[in-house]
């Protein structure tokens, strides 16, 4: 009863009452595995990430067969810089559950903390395969394709976004970024007009400093 009442909380995003409510769980039960991963997915929401470490590490003693708890844990490891122990988490989920595709997002932005900007592609890209309308993974991709100067790519990348979000602000500013970087003047200025439109105080700063 305690871990649903925490759920409910958890929903609200009232995540202190739900922790509250699913320790008190774990005081009746301390094999509630249950109870463990909603706190540490509680625990990643409001930073404790060391907290949520933990409860994600008693969760797995009691299930280790739950991908959505190395998820979790992967998570957890990542906001404490060990971004190689995280890749690791989200490897073992896709074990678990090979069409996973945010566990593929996951250890690409992980790749691209450390430096491994080609690696991330190549996750980012696994993910967008099984789920094609995945934005994150788009976005990501994209951002990593601006940094190894594929401006092509990049420019590819946030066209299919916008197709499916065109109030992204985020993407027709990117895009005008890689469009001024190929000498795309005129459109990039389009796009940070648009940008600039849906709110972007970045956006509009560099349109009126190239365009105006």
């Amino acid at each position: 009863a305690y871990t649903f009442r925490g759920n409910v909380k958890a929903i609200a995003n009232d995540y202190e009452e739900a922790i509250t409510d699913y320790n008190k769980s774990l005081e009746l039960n301390s094999k509630n595995f249950n109870a463990y991963y909603f706190s540490s997915v509680a625990k990643n929401k409001l930073k404790d990430y060391s907290g949520s470490l933990y409860d994600s590490n008693m969760a797995i003693k009691i299930n280790p067969e739950f991908y959505e708890v190395y998820i979790e844990r992967g998570c957890a490891k990542q906001n404490l810089k060990d971004n190689s122990g995280a890749i690791i988490d989200f490897s073992k989920a896709l074990e678990l559950n090979p069409k996973c595709y945010y566990a593929y997002r996951h250890i690409a932005n992980n790749k691209s903390d450390l430096g491994d900007k080609y690696g991330a592609i190549s996750e980012y890209t696994k993910a967008i395969e099984i789920n094609p309308s995945d934005y994150k993974s788009l976005l990501g991709r994209g951002c990593v394709k601006l940094e190894t100067e594929d401006y092509k790519g990049a420019i590819f990348d946030m066209n299919k976004i916008i197709e499916t979000n065109p109030e992204f602000e985020l993407a027709y500013s990117l895009r005008a970024d890689a469009k001024m970087k190929q000498g795309m003047i005129k459109d990039a200025c389009s796009d940070w007009r648009k940008a600039s439109f849906l709110g972007s105080e970045d956006a509009d700063k560099l349109f009126q400093k190239h365009c105006s």
